[in-house]
């Protein structure tokens, strides 16, 4: 019988359990076409028997899928036949893991062809044991990917045969790792061709046993193989192995390897292989290796190696070895090799090549070394290079031998550390071979080394280049006057005092102006007064300027008249006080007036003042004449007094200008007077200003009067204060207020007084104006008056002050008015009060004051805190509209209730929109009664919420309609709830619409209208209570609109009775909220139409409870869209009726969502009709559980 199994769908076939396909015949899994196996998952291959497994066909075994072949077990691997194995196809092949390889044995491995071979991943390749390697052609050996042979166990490799061996491909040799390459035997690895050893990679170099290969595998290997080998590996090749290198292997050689080359081995390199080492490695050759190197070899090397030698390594080199050297191999030694070279060992050729850099790095020690000929064989530029360690290092000997142009050659760097033993040895041509240059750089020791001799052979251009840090080595008396008259001027600064003593007379006179000119302070000073008295007024006139002062007083006090007036104007003013001081009577005399006038402040304390002439006074500069002290300003005579200039004065000080007595003073002009400094002027005594004449005092300057002290301006009488201008009178500062007498002033000179001078008046003085000067006094003075000032004045003076001067006192000085003298005030002087003067009134005064006495400004200026002292009863409904908001909005409640009717009345709209709700609560009904409708909608909304129910329900019908609707909402609960019907009916819709949830709480829904109804907030409507909700008539439910609907909560639905639901439209019912849906009643639910029904959306058939749809009735149920019954759940599936279910239609019936069909009772399921069971999709079937599928499959036999 054929098996059922072939005409099963794959379908079918692809969900069939591994129960199932565990209880297939042979038969059955024989009858599988390759469809049917090719949907099979890897669980149902691994459910297949193994019989079974067996009796699969090769064609049935490639139509396994890939992902699926990989659910053969192990047990089934092992039964599988060689052919089956062979008809695994690339993919398959390439999918096995290592278990189902491992469970293979050696014949079955061997079934594998090189194709599938070249698939296996390198986990496969990993699973294969030597036994089965061994079973691999090289045909397969060769098939193996390079991805996967790193796979391959060191005990495989270590079993391949020498073909397999030879069957590796170079591609594969390079990807074997190092274990699998130190896996290979000496056997295989002599096996490897030179072409496969040439395929090895770097990376696999530590692998390598060298001491397997053979010269010619060693010749083999690339040079990025040998650059990678260990040190060990070096190390253990045989010299054949060595010389087989080739020379691109010597050159890949690395620092390491070759430090670890034996001196054998590298005998064995050839020349060429020689000059090939890296310069980056021959570094690291030992020494014992460059000591064997052959005289070929060392003359092998090339510039670039020599040049890289170290120090050690040329140290290393033999006098044979270095002999070997060509001059072009000397010549690029380098001086970190210096250290490291024998000089005794070179040729002259060998030296004359040694190159500059070398030769300044070689020590003392080896330039002291050189024989005569070598030093001799130095070129010039050598020569030129010696340092002055090298130079230091040559003796005398070697010296003397250099010639002229070698001498010449010396650096001016080296030159100084020449020693003094050879300076002494040069001769005189050597001598005059010193350039300019470096006869500069000698040091005074090695000046002082020279000899009688070689001083005469130096020529004059010689002796000028000297320096001051030679001069203390020059022998001066060893100079002729040629070379004296030769030396430079920087050397003239160096010489010391035994070496300008020492100069003869002859010598002397040869020294120009600018050398005496360069003669330091200490040569100067060794000068004596005979040497001094030599010099002609041309030599004084060039003594430099800094070293003048250090001649002595002695020096100085004996200079003749005609050298005195040869003294520059600027030698004059670097004198020192003593010299200065020293000066004779006749010396003092010979000074002309410009030479006076170059004294300087320092030279003050010095000068003999009595021996001046008038005019030599006046010559004096300003300078001195500050510097003079109080002792010389008391030595003047009358003359010299009277001689003094406008300038000269200006610059006395005060301690000069006080120790000038009255009667000199009283000889000063007005001129003089006036150019008396500000500073300066403090210094006249009390008794000097006394008795300044008139005219004097008219002299004095705005800026003099300004600086004279407290006590000198008490010191003035009242005739000098009478002569003071106006203009003066202006001048005085506050400092000097105390000083002065405020009765002694005329009522112009009391108008003239600054208002700086006015504020630092004591109370005293101020005490002490008459009536006449009070009177005098300007606005400006009188706004400058202080507080404390205004306190002082009496009360008759207050009264006598005219409107503006009254206007004139400053805010701040005004609360210091006596109440005495605010109540004096005369109405008019009240009202001349600004209204900023007004608003600093203390409290005190304003009671002081007759209130009706301020103008409505006035009272618009009062403060809050004014305002709290006041009665208001007392204002006038004038003053009242007068009052600022800023004093309304401040107002106590106990203020407020105090108005009159007639006051409250008078009110402005700006005024009722500042008052608070505190102040709105102590107005009575009566007064809120008065209020206009613009008044009413001044009311802030901050402030409404004061006003009482007892007087919101006292609100007039206009008065309500002119609220706005920020006023609305700003009403509290309380005071909605205090609208009678009347004013809620008043209300507009926009009004309504501004009341807030929280207020709807006190809302009476009867006694609104539809319309008003319909403008209720959805935030009002939300916030309904059930007995508000309950309420509404059925008209006003139907003025609901959908959003207000839509804002309904549960509670409230749940409250509206089924009349009210009635009247709901389909778009009404289509708003109401998902979240509220479910409160709605099972009655009300009951009572919806048809059309009702229809409008229910998805969403809200789906937010229906199962009490909610089990109160459908069979016509409703019947009126549910497919498309509502798509949304109905589980839940509400089963909380149908039976005979609701049995009434769906076959479209109907396709709608249940797979997701709901478990809803549907056995009891649902068996009563449903052919025609519905067939309706149910594959979909809903699939859903179904093992109870419904009975179920159905009952009901089918049933029919």
């Amino acid at each position: 019988m054929t098996s059922p199994i072939s005409s099963m769908p794959v379908s079918q076939i692809r969900t069939l359990s591994t129960a199932t396909i565990a209880a297939w015949t042979t038969e059955d899994v024989q009858a599988l076409s390759a469809d049917q196996i090719k949907v099979l998952n890897a669980r149902q291959v691994a459910a297949i028997s193994q019989q079974n497994v067996q009796a699969l066909s090769a064609q049935q075994i490639s139509a396994v899928a890939p992902g699926a072949i990989v659910g053969l077990s192990v047990d089934q691997m092992a039964v599988l036949s060689a052919q089956q194995i062979q008809s695994l196809s690339t993919g398959q092949a390439a999918v096995l893991y290592a278990d189902q390889i491992g469970a293979l044995d050696a014949t079955q491995v061997a079934a594998f062809n090189s194709t599938q071979i070249a698939a296996f991943s390198g986990n496969e390749i990993r699973a294969l044991t030597p036994a089965d390697i061994a079973t691999f052609t090289t045909d397969e050996i060769a098939a193996i990917s390079t991805k996967s042979l790193p796979g391959l166990t060191t005990d495989a490799i270590a079993a391949l045969s020498s073909d397999q061996l030879h069957a590796l491909t170079s591609g594969q040799l390079g990807v074997l790792s190092t274990v699998q390459v130190a896996a290979l035997s000496a056997t295989q690895v002599a096996a490897l061709t030179t072409t496969q050893i040439g395929a090895l990679t770097s990376r696999q170099a530590a692998g390598l046993d060298m001491t397997t290969l053979s010269t010619s595998q060693v010749a083999a290997l690339s040079p990025s193989v040998i650059a990678s080998l260990r040190s060990n590996q070096i190390s253990a090749l045989s010299t054949g192995q060595a010389a087989a290198l080739t020379s691109s292997q010597v050159a890949a050689l690395t620092a390491t390897e070759l430090r670890f080359m034996s001196p054998e081995n590298i005998a064995t390199f050839t020349t060429d292989e020689i000059a090939v080492i890296s310069t980056k490695s021959i570094g690291s050759l030992s020494t014992d290796s460059v000591a064997a190197l052959s005289t070929d070899q060392v003359r092998a090397l090339t510039t670039g190696e020599l040049g890289v030698l170290t120090a050690a390594q040329v140290a290393a080199l033999s006098p044979t070895q270095v002999g070997a050297l060509s001059t072009t191999q000397i010549g690029v030694l380098t001086s970190r090799q210096a250290a490291g070279l024998d000089v005794t060992s070179l040729s002259t050729s060998q030296t004359a090549a040694l190159s500059t850099n070398l030769l300044v790095a070689l020590t003392s020690s080896q330039i002291s070394t050189l024989s005569t000929d070598q030093a001799a064989a130095l070129t010039n530029s050598q020569i030129a290079a010696l340092t002055a360690v090298d130079l230091r290092a040559l003796p005398p000997e070697d010296v003397a031998i250099f010639t002229t142009a070698e001498i010449a050659a010396i650096s001016t760097r080296s030159l100084p550390s020449l020693s003094t033993d050879s300076v002494a040895v040069l001769s005189t041509a050597q001598i005059q071979a010193l350039t300019s240059s470096q006869l500069g750089v000698l040091s005074a020791a090695q000046v002082a080394a020279l000899t009688q001799a070689q001083v005469g052979a130096l020529s004059t251009a010689q002796i000028s280049a000297l320096t001051s840090r030679q001069a203390s080595g020059l022998d001066m008396t060893a100079l002729s006057t040629n070379q004296v008259a030769a030396l430079s001027t920087n050397l003239i600064t160096g010489l010391k005092t035994d070496q300008v003593a020492a100069l003869s007379a002859n010598q002397a006179t040869v020294l120009s102006s600018s050398q005496v000119a360069a003669l330091s302070q200490i040569a100067l000073r060794a000068l004596s007064a005979e040497d001094l008295a030599t010099f002609s007024t041309g030599a004084i006139a060039a003594i430099n300027t800094e070293a003048l002062p250090s001649l002595s007083t002695d020096a100085f006090a004996a200079l003749t008249t005609d050298q005195v007036h040869a003294l520059t104007t600027k030698q004059l003013s670097v004198l020192t006080p003593a010299q200065v001081a020293a000066m004779s009577q006749t010396q003092v005399g010979a000074l002309s007036t410009t030479q006076v006038a170059a004294l300087t402040l320092r030279q003050a304390a010095g000068v003999a003042v009595t021996a001046l002439s008038t005019d030599q006074t006046a010559a004096l500069s300003t300078s001195v004449i500050a510097g003079l002290k109080t002792d010389q300003i008391a030595a003047l005579s009358a003359a010299q007094a009277g001689a003094l200039t406008s300038s000269q004065i200006a610059v006395l000080t005060a301690i000069a200008l006080s120790a000038l007595p009255a009667a000199d003073i009283a000889t000063f002009a007005t001129g003089e007077i006036a150019a008396i400094s500000t500073r300066s002027l403090s210094g006249l005594s009390t008794d000097a200003v006394a008795a300044l004449t008139t005219d004097q005092i008219h002299a004095l300057t705005t800026g003099q009067i300004g600086a004279l002290a407290a006590t000198q301006v008490a010191a003035l009488s009242s005739t000098q204060l009478g002569a003071m201008s106006t203009t003066q009178i202006n001048a005085l500062a506050l400092r000097q207020a105390a000083g002065l007498d405020l009765t002694a002033l005329s009522t112009g000179q009391t108008a003239a007084l600054s208002t700086s001078l006015i504020v630092a008046l004591k109370t005293d003085q101020i005490a002490t104006l008459s009536t006449a000067q009070a009177a005098a006094l300007t606005t400006s003075q009188i706004a400058a008056l202080t507080a404390i000032e205004l306190r002082a004045f009496p009360q008759e003076d207050v009264t006598a002050l005219t409107t503006d001067t009254i206007t004139a006192i400053s805010t701040r000085a005004l609360p210091g008015l006596s109440t005495d003298a605010v109540a004096a005030l005369s109405t008019t002087q009240i009202q001349a009060l600004t209204t900023a003067q007004v608003s600093v009134l203390t409290a005190t005064q304003l009671a002081a004051m007759a209130p009706g006495a301020l103008s409505s400004q006035q009272i618009d200026a009062l403060t809050l805190q004014q305002a709290s002292g006041l009665d208001l009863s007392t204002l006038s409904t004038d003053q009242t509209a007068a009052l600022s908001t800023n004093v309304i909005a401040g107002l106590k409640a106990s203020q407020v209730a105090a108005w009159s009717t007639d006051q409250a009345a008078a009110l402005t709209t700006r005024q009722i929109a500042a008052l608070t709700a505190v102040a709105i609560t102590a107005l009575p009904a009566e007064d809120i009664a008065t209020f206009t409708t613009d008044e009413i909608t001044a009311i802030s909304t901050k402030a409404l919420p004061g006003l009482s129910t007892d007087a919101v329900g006292a609100l007039s019908s206009n008065q309500i309609q002119a609220l706005t609707t920020g006023q609305i909402a700003s009403m509290v609960a309380a005071q909605v709830a205090a609208l009678s019907s009347t004013q809620v009916g008043a209300m507009s819709t926009t009004q309504i619409n501004a009341l807030t949830p929280r207020q709807a709480a006190g809302l009476d829904m009867t006694s609104l209208s539809t319309d008003q109804t319909a403008a209720l907030s959805t935030n009002v409507i939300a916030g309904l209570k059930g007995s508000q909700v309950a309420a509404l008539s059925t008209n006003q439910a139907a003025a609901l609109t959908t959003g207000q609907i839509a804002a309904l909560t549960s509670a409230a639905l749940f409250s509206l009775p089924s009349e009210d639901m009635a009247v709901f439209t389909s778009a009404e019912i289509a708003a109401i909220g998902t979240r509220s849906l479910p409160g709605l009643s099972t009655d009300a639910i009951a009572a919806l139409s048809s059309n009702q029904i229809n409008a229910l959306t998805t969403n809200q058939i789906g937010a229906l409870t199962p009490n909610q749809i089990a109160a459908l009735s069979s016509d409703q149920v019947g009126n549910l869209s497919s498309t509502q019954i798509t949304a109905l759940s589980a839940r509400q599936i089963a909380a149908m009726l039976m005979e609701d279910i049995q009434a769906f239609s076959t479209e109907d019936i396709a709608a249940i969502s797979t997701k709901s069909i478990s809803g549907l009772s056995a009891e649902d399921l068996a009563g449903l009709s052919t025609a519905q069971l067939d309706a149910f999709s594959t979909s809903q079937e699939q859903a179904m559980n093992t109870a419904q599928v009975a179920a159905v499959l009952a009901a089918y036999a049933a029919v």
